[in-house]
């Protein structure tokens, strides 16, 4: 959801995550690493919330116009904008 957020909260040329962790101003220096990737996506949730003005992750969803993906039997539903 990390990148659908982005392109709610930042306009930029590519959504990949070392370019959305230096927007956010998060520090990516493992990239492709499972624990590395997930801090650095963990930051970059944070970084949304500021730059939205909201001290929550469902404040975010709704400032930024995201509904939540779902998992069910069978497969998953990613996070869109609404």
């Amino acid at each position: 959801c990390t990148m659908v957020l982005a392109k709610q909260t930042w306009p930029m040329p590519s959504y990949r995550l070392p370019d959305v962790a230096l927007a956010a101003g998060v520090d990516l220096t493992r990239h492709h690493e499972a624990a590395s990737d997930a801090l650095a996506a963990a930051g970059i949730l944070v970084a949304q919330q500021r730059a939205h003005g909201v001290d929550s992750i469902d404040g975010l969803m709704k400032s930024a116009r995201v509904q939540w993906g779902r998992i069910y039997d069978g497969g998953y539903d990613t996070c869109r904008r609404r």
